[in-house]
């Protein structure tokens, strides 16, 4: 077993090999880890995976204004269409949508229900914060994913204010920035750390089926049966 937990030990330890205590680790061009990456310049990252939200962040925060569309299918022109769009023309996968802005129980806390905040919160809260972590950052409002819930004729859903960090509910059809995000890492593990743990794993397993040794009695491997 002592074997076991070495080689799932040395898994680990391939696996996330160079990563930092920050909350945010760059990803490059082709979705690979990149904790050499910039914000801007020739060495520019793509989007920064935050490991806390365990979601993966667009570097580009300009990428341009919309509407609020919480449709099922957004318009192109919207807010959700603009992150979705830019998204898969930075790194070639889907699923591209605006971050969560909260509600009113979560005004200023940060989690999986407001994910503005916490990426407010984990640079420092201040513009000159977002400003060294991402590239393009506007001093303005941006769309968060989250419908504000007020009865009709009420339309609004949350903005983020770059500035305060604020949040508000704002009406749907005033053109604002967008930011994307995707769920989970867009950098998939190496090969080889996947043959390595393929290779514990079965290693494990093999010894869960060894039956301890009896006197008197050879060792045997277990049936299936």
């Amino acid at each position: 077993m002592k074997m076991i937990a070495a080689i799932a030990g040395l898994v680990l330890g391939l696996m996330f090999d160079g990563a930092t205590a920050s909350a945010f680790q760059g990803r490059n061009g082709i979705n690979k880890v990149d904790l050499t990456c910039t914000v801007s310049g020739e060495a520019k990252c793509t989007s920064f995976y935050h490991t806390t939200l365990d979601i993966t962040i667009l570097n580009n925060w300009n990428i341009g204004k919309g509407v609020w569309d919480g449709s099922a299918k957004p318009a192109a022109n919207s807010a959700q269409g603009i992150a979705a769009a830019a998204g898969l023309i930075a790194t070639g996968l889907s699923g591209w949508v605006l971050p969560t802005g909260g509600d009113e129980s979560g005004y200023n806390i940060g989690g999986p229900e407001n994910q503005f905040f916490s990426i407010w919160d984990d640079t420092g809260r201040t513009l000159s914060g977002l400003e060294n972590q991402f590239d393009g950052v506007q001093n303005f409002y941006y769309w968060s994913s989250s419908e504000f819930n007020l009865e009709p004729p009420f339309s609004l859903a949350y903005v983020f204010d770059t500035f305060s960090g604020h949040k508000a509910g704002h009406g749907k059809t005033e053109p604002l920035f967008a930011v994307a995000v995707r769920a989970g890492d867009v950098a998939l593990p190496e090969p080889q750390t996947i043959l390595l743990l393929a290779l514990s794993l079965g290693a494990m397993g093999l010894v869960s089926k060894w039956r301890p040794h009896q006197p008197g009695k050879p060792r045997s491997i277990a049936s299936d049966t």
